[in-house]
């Protein structure tokens, strides 16, 4: 079919899509439709017309052979749903256009924003010993919280037109009293319905970190009063939250401390949910102040946080930015290594959560820095893995500065060459077997990890510049 204008003919360069459906009255392509035959494969079709709608940015592709129908939202780069469920049939103008324009609260982020607005302004109004009830009263009471927090993205008007539905919402709810709990509780409830929403996959390659996972890693980092900690992939802000609770249980807290705590912390997010990650962090006792919604990968820092500490997010790919970092690639597993190696200050400590790999571009990023001497690094192995998803993930752990000899004993058969060396019992540090250098941790840091099952014998990697 040719399109309706030159402008299209032109961006197609001489192809033809089989379809393409208009808005009424419009030049404005809705839907591409490749129909194929029996034979033919539905996700090559699927592509074909995928990319033939981004040439004229159309939204919406259907591709068919006449058994198997697939639907695809080009600009959200996933599967049309409606109710719960994957379209696999033609639709109407009208029901293109509910897809296109999104105009109801979407099964997700919308909703997901929405009763995050309304269980927020519930604990921090009896927090704040203010209780809002009606759409126009919410409204005021988001405005108050905009004024007192100087934060104009940090709460929307409500998307509830409805008063009737918002009013249901509040009614259940409002049985639910939290005034005589203490703070922390009130935002671990929070924490609970994050989490709740967060189970499982996300279309951003994102996951929700469990918190004792979390909570491990802040012990092993060993947050300090002052150290500027950074998660350049924050999500609702867990790790960030978890930093701030170590350092705060462990200083004496006056109105200076206190200020200069909060401005400790610092995270970006690139979705709406930096929305969240501030309301999260406000609950916890704030430092919501240096939470920025932005792209990580276009924004890379050299040398600037005392700890780095984050869960990847993984699976990305065609990444516009690697000519930003050292390793010029356009994976985003790779790049956001980099960025966070890059992070660190020297005799800074990180910890990074990242997708179990063998990519020899993985090796070169990690030795690269290495051979400059600027880090150390341990990676555990998956039976140190604190997520449960057998093979999936490990830590992987840095510190920059020179790792001690201690505990751990250099395996010399295959892995030597690779700096693999396995745990040995604390008593033998002194003995004969150790190579020189600096290939072996402290005991202290040994100990610390001891807490967190690694068991003797177990293979470790522990690499440094000799």
């Amino acid at each position: 079919m040719q399109p309706a204008t030159e402008e299209q003919k032109k961006k197609l360069k001489g192809k033809r899509a089989d379809y393409i459906l208009y808005q009424s009255g419009t030049t404005n392509p809705l839907i591409v439709i490749e129909a194929k035959r029996p034979t033919e494969d539905i996700y090559q079709a699927l592509e074909q017309g995928v990319n033939y709608a981004k040439s004229i940015e159309a939204p919406l592709v259907i591709a068919t052979n006449g058994e198997f129908t697939k639907c695809y939202h080009v600009n959200f780069k996933k599967t049309l749903i409606r109710n719960g469920e994957e379209v696999k049939e033609f639709f109407t103008e009208k029901e293109t256009l509910k897809f296109v324009e999104q105009p109801r609260l979407r099964k997700g982020e919308e909703r997901f924003s929405e009763f995050a607005n309304i269980l927020f302004l519930k604990i921090i109004g009896e927090i704040e010993e203010e209780k809002e009830k009606s759409t126009s009263r919410m409204d005021k009471a988001l405005e108050h919280f905009r004024q007192k927090y100087q934060e104009g993205e940090l709460f929307s008007v409500s998307k509830i037109e409805d008063t009737k539905t918002l009013e249901e919402i509040v009614f259940r709810l409002n049985p639910l009293s939290l005034v005589e709990t203490e703070r922390d509780v009130k935002g671990e409830a929070f924490e609970y319905f994050l989490q709740r929403y967060n189970a499982g996959e996300k279309d951003l390659g994102e996951y929700f970190t469990p918190r004792h996972v979390i909570r491990n890693l802040v012990a092993i980092l060993q947050p300090r009063f002052k150290d500027k900690a950074y998660d350049p992939f924050c999500g609702t802000g867990g790790m960030l939250i978890e930093c701030f609770k170590y350092v705060s249980e462990r200083v004496k807290l006056d109105s200076e401390s206190l200020k200069i705590l909060r401005n400790s912390f610092y995270g970006n997010e690139i979705t709406n949910v930096a929305r969240i990650t501030k309301m999260n962090m406000i609950l916890f006792g704030d430092g919501h102040n240096n939470i920025q919604k932005r792209d990580t990968f276009q924004h890379p820092v050299d040398n600037e946080y005392e700890l780095v500490i984050t869960n990847i997010p993984f699976g990305f790919e065609d990444i516009d930015y690697g000519h930003l970092y050292p390793i010029n690639c356009n994976y985003g597993d790779c790049l956001a290594i980099q960025h966070c190696l890059k992070a660190c200050k020297l005799n800074g400590r990180e910890v990074v959560i990242e997708e179990k790999t063998n990519s020899p571009l993985f090796t070169k990023i990690y030795y690269r820095d290495i051979e400059n001497d600027k880090y150390n690094l341990l990676a555990v192995p998956p039976n140190f893995s604190l997520l449960k998803k057998a093979n999936k993930e490990y830590f992987l752990l840095s510190e920059i500065a020179n790792i001690k000899r201690g505990c751990f004993e250099l395996k010399r058969e295959e892995f030597a060459s690779s700096g693999y060396a396995k745990v040995y019992q604390p008593n033998h540090a002194i003995s004969g077997d150790f190579s020189s250098g600096d290939r072996y941790i402290m005991e202290e840091r040994y100990q610390q990890l001891k807490g967190y099952e690694l068991q003797i014998d177990d293979i470790i990697m522990s690499v440094s510049g000799t």
